[in-house]
């Protein structure tokens, strides 16, 4: 009569406290309880009462190879005791499926098996995947991503025969001294538990795997672990009910099929037993109360929390009692049985309630498939787990649990690069770590690395060589989730962090649990960042987060102090590229594979020795891939870093650009004339061209003017200078079918080996040519009615490259704008920044600097001009031209700055005159009329523009697609008149590979010869 008053009025406590969740009481029941019964009501009709009771049994095993003894007791424990389920506790894939396969074999009725995988299968099998863990999950402010994830879980659960996940956890942690939940748990909110727990509930069933939430009635806030001893919750019902079992509620609510309970001792629920072991916990709270009709599971009962105080047998037997129906990681399973026959025998329980829970195993057997079992296949199995859907997910689960708690000034993401000086320095990491690697491909950065265990003169001296930087990125690793061991945050960071000049942006990246953060003084930091864990993913996220390369949304699963309580979190923009798989923006990866034949089959014929190759897809670099060598002598391989000469990628990517920035700033007009532009066409026939004409190839100029040429002294050699046919003395081939005059010398003193205009290597000329220049294209002769005509000329872009440089230091506000984009690698004569071997060689020129060109221009009125110039002289890798190409996709904008007007990008970029010709402003574009041969595809959207270089090089913007290529090649090596890339097709085939690639259907496409944008003029 007491147990009844207590349970009433225990009850009664509960529903008030509970009133205002009602609305959520029995909405959904689990799962199997919506299916067809007759497989599982007949099957149990036909099982007899040992076989009946062997059926709540849930027994560890092991997919080790050194586990026979373990195997022959469960092939026991399955034909003599009629077990219901194994729960798999480590091993391999392969050898899993086997035992599996092999146990399944001949059990009577098919095996329940269950794993805990709260971070997929990686959580207990070697050399599988882990997914981040639920504190980095609680950050995650996208909640498809976390079904997601969850759901390919419950995918590779079905691939390797499990059928029971123990996740999620549903308890709050709202103890950092726990040492047992912790980052297992989605955070101390409860909202965000609920609906992360949720999510990995739906994603899980949705699979048809059975989801158990656990640890009921809640382990968060313990400071012991119940895998050794016992932990009590000395709360009041009423803080149980509005925090503790708040998750529980909720999620049985939505419809979870499984609630495992827990060993913990909570006094206001039973002063006697453990939960797991408590009547009134399991019955009358989860069953009665909260309206539970899934499937419990106990916690293991070898655990201490259970296992110090009750003998195995006994413990499963009370466990049963109180209300559990599957009792798992039993000890003694032929002392248990004997134990509930016993007490069936007693009429402590009834084979009517034996029968209940046996229906619901068999019922939940039903669901997951059970009743239609076939063995599962052992072939291809780790090419089915390892799927790139893994990477894809781990990748934006990463970037999306980033947390921004502090941001002095809106600092992050970082700006105005060209005005920053930037150091690195990761503390108990290597140099080569991920973090450091991204931190470097935005802009120049200067990185350090203090390995663990390293002495405080280690760190001094790192203190000394940073007072040289304005901005300092600190990043700690090697953390832990350890409170006794301050979460990894050591005596010898904390002082570095606080020891660092106050007049530096310090930026710092916490790699671990933010409670770890508690230990620092954040103060004097002008940007903190939370990565939550020190995975290559978490490194490459946090990398491209400070940079802009990738939103930052994550919000603080937990509070740190009051300054940064749960829930908080600073929001920035995505503003510059980021990194990501192919997989991830939609392209078909095998299809994109294309482009790697296509390149080595160039490679093998000739074509060229090595290129770059990289493409771009809203907004995120997927592909950046070096081919081959510098040369054919295969000596040095193609790097991402190297440098190519990007001939007339110069006009598009150098000239063009701030042109366009002095349209905006209306220093100038598309009919502007070139004799404002350059006084010294004055009357003269050229004065009313246009800059419009300039920039559109329509003013009437010819290709280009061998300006060499005039500087050669025409006393120094007999008869003509050009041969079309090689005989003495014209020994010297400068095209296919053209020698020079082997006697030929240059006009004395025009150059030197000591210095002036640098022209080449160890090569300069005396004196400037720029008057001479200007003087013989204002002799040149005009097409006639110019302007209905278009004509390809490299004198538009030299005459606008000219104005440019007369205005100011063109090299110099080349460098400050791709300084700006992080563009470091870009610019001209970058033969003073970088040593030659960086440079992939272009031709050996015989004829003005008679050697192999490297580092410096190879078009030689570039090179005249002292290497800058508006038609070419621009140098860079595929990377950091993608940069200011994506600028044009952006618009006009990046990082966060606008450099160009979008009207005017969109001016420039559109086809201006159809009438004429298929080009906009200054850049190229593919041609509506598709019978015309040019660099672009067919395969291209008509709102593409970019351009190809004589050298081998080509770029293109989609806006459609949002997609950028870049081709960058040396195929002018060894010579000019190597055209095999363009006989080949290879740019049109690799755009083709590209399309191909995010098409459902692959069209029929013709291949179009490409036709380079200049012959050159020296064999005319």
């Amino acid at each position: 009569m007491r147990k009844i008053i207590y349970t009433l009025a225990l009850l009664l406590a509960v529903h008030i406290l509970s009133a205002q969740y009602n609305q959520y009481l029995f909405n959904r029941d689990a799962p199997f309880n919506y299916i067809p019964t007759q497989w599982a009501d007949s099957l149990l009709q036909s099982m007899t009462p040992d076989e009946r009771i062997g059926q709540l049994f849930m027994v560890a095993t092991y997919a080790t190879n050194d586990q026979q003894n373990n195997k022959t007791q469960i092939e026991t424990l399955i034909k003599k005791y009629h077990i219901g389920g194994l729960i798999f506790m480590q091993g391999s894939q392969e050898r899993q499926v086997q035992l599996i396969n092999h146990y399944q074999s001949f059990s009577k009725t098919p095996l329940l098996v269950g794993m805990d995988l709260e971070t997929g299968l990686g959580f207990r099998m070697k050399n599988t995947v882990s997914f981040p863990k639920n504190m980095t999950l609680g950050a995650i402010t996208d909640d498809n991503l976390i079904y997601k994830m969850a759901r390919e879980i419950g995918r590779q659960c079905r691939r390797i025969g499990v059928h029971v996940n123990f996740a999620p956890v549903l308890d709050i942690n709202n103890n950092r001294a726990n040492p047992i939940i912790g980052t297992r748990s989605f955070g101390e909110d409860r909202e965000n538990v609920v609906a992360k727990g949720k999510l990995f509930m739906e994603g899980l069933q949705d699979e048809h795997i059975l989801a158990v939430g656990k640890h009921f009635p809640g382990h968060g806030d313990t400071k012991v672990d119940s895998h050794h001893t016992l932990p009590s919750l000395y709360f009041k019902l009423d803080r149980l009910d509005s925090l503790e079992l708040y998750p529980f509620k909720m999620l049985c609510n939505y419809g979870i099929g499984g609630i495992m309970t827990a060993h913990l001792q909570v006094p206001e629920i039973d002063k006697e037993h453990p939960t797991s072991l408590s009547y009134q916990a399991i019955t009358e709270i989860l069953r009665y109360d909260i309206g539970f009709n899934g499937l419990v599971f106990t916690d293991a009962l070898n655990m201490g929390g259970v296992a110090n105080t009750n003998k195995p047998g006994d413990v499963d037997l009370l466990a049963l009692l109180a209300g559990n129906d599957v009792l798992l990681f039993s000890q003694n399973v032929p002392r248990a049985i004997k134990k509930i026959k016993e007490a069936i025998q007693s009429g402590k329980i009834t084979q009517t309630e034996i029968d209940e829970h046996v229906r619901k195993i068999l019922l939940t057997k039903q669901w997951v498939g059970l009743n239609n079992w076939t063995p599962i296949p052992n072939s291809n199995l780790r090419e089915d787990l390892h799927s790139t859907n893994n990477d894809i997910l781990q990748e934006k689960l990463a970037k999306a649990s980033i947390t921004l708690i502090k941001n002095q000034h809106d600092f992050l993401p970082l700006k105005a690069l060209d005005k920053k000086r930037i150091a690195a320095v990761a503390i108990d990491a290597s140099i080569d770590n991920p973090f450091l690697k991204r931190l470097s491909h935005y802009t120049d950065v200067d990185v350090f690395a203090i390995p663990r265990g390293s002495s405080q003169i280690i760190y001094d001296k790192a203190l000394e060589k940073l007072k040289h930087y304005n901005t300092v990125i600190v990043s700690k690793h090697s953390t832990n989730y350890n409170i006794k061991k301050k979460f990894g945050a050591t005596n010898a960071s904390i002082r570095f962090l606080q020891k660092l000049d106050q007049k530096t942006n310090t930026i710092f990246s916490f790699f671990g649990s933010p409670y770890g953060l508690s230990n620092y003084n954040l103060s004097k930091c002008t940007a903190v960042l939370v990565g939550y864990e020190d995975t290559n993913y978490a490194q490459e996220a946090m990398a491209q987060a400070i940079f802009g390369g990738s939103a930052i949304t994550g919000k603080l699963p937990l509070g740190i102090n009051q300054l940064y309580p749960a829930c908080w979190g600073i929001d920035t923009e995505k503003v510059r590229l980021g990194y990501s798989l192919p997989e991830t923006e939609g392209f078909i990866a095998d299809s994109l594979k294309q482009i790697d034949s296509i390149v080595y089959d160039a490679i093998k014929k000739g074509a060229l020795p090595g290129a770059q190759i990289l493409l771009a897809k809203d907004g995120n670099i997927v592909l950046n891939k070096s081919y081959g060598y510098h040369t054919y002598k295969k000596k040095q391989a193609v790097k991402s870093s190297d440098l190519y000469d990007l001939a007339s990628l110069t006009k598009v990517s150098a000239t063009l650009p701030i042109l366009m920035k002095h349209y905006d700033k209306d220093l100038l007009t598309l009919s502007t004339n070139l004799s404002e532009l350059l006084p010294f066409f004055e009357n003269t026939d050229k004065a009313s061209i246009t800059l419009e004409d300039l920039l559109t190839h329509e003013s009437g100029l010819p290709s280009w003017i061998p300006l060499y040429r005039i500087l050669i002294d025409t006393a120094s050699y007999d008869d003509k200078l050009i041969s079309y046919r090689y005989r003495a003395p014209y020994t010297i081939q400068i095209d296919r079918k053209a020698w020079i005059n082997r006697n030929f010398k240059y006009k004395n003193g025009l150059f030197n080996a000591k210095g002036g205009i640098p022209v080449g290597e160890n090569l300069y000329l005396s004196t400037p040519l720029r008057d001479m220049l200007l003087d013989t294209i204002k002799k040149v002769t005009l097409k006639p009615n110019y302007k209905k005509r278009y004509r390809y000329s490299d004198l538009g872009f030299i005459l606008t490259g000219e104005y440019l440089k007369a205005s100011y230091d063109f090299e110099e506000t080349l460098a400050t704008f791709y300084a700006k984009l992080g563009a470091k690698t870009t610019g001209m004569n970058m033969w003073k920044k970088y040593t030659l071997d960086r440079f992939v060689p272009t031709a050996q020129e015989n004829f003005l600097r008679k050697k192999l060109l490297r580092g410096y221009v190879h078009d030689p009125n570039a090179a005249l001009l002292g290497g800058v110039a508006g038609h070419a002289g621009l140098f860079s890798n595929a990377e950091d031209l993608a940069k200011i190409w994506q600028m044009y996709l952006h618009k006009g904008s990046y990082g966060g700055e606008t450099y160009i007007n979008p009207n005017t990008m969109e001016l420039f970029s559109k086809q201006i005159h159809p009438e004429i010709s298929r080009r906009g402003i200054g850049f190229d574009k593919p041609d509506p009329d598709t019978t015309k041969m040019t660099a672009f595809s067919k395969v291209l959207p008509l709102s593409t523009f970019g351009h190809t270089g004589f050298t081998g090089t080509m770029v293109w913007a989609d806006p459609e697609n949002q997609i950028i290529g870049i081709i960058l090649a040396n195929r002018v090596y060894p010579n000019d008149w190597n055209n095999k890339m363009g006989k080949m097709d290879i740019r049109t085939k690799i755009q083709e590979a590209v399309y191909r690639s995010i098409q459902s259907t692959e069209k029929q496409i013709t291949p179009l010869l490409i036709q380079p944008e200049y012959i050159n003029p020296i064999a005319e």
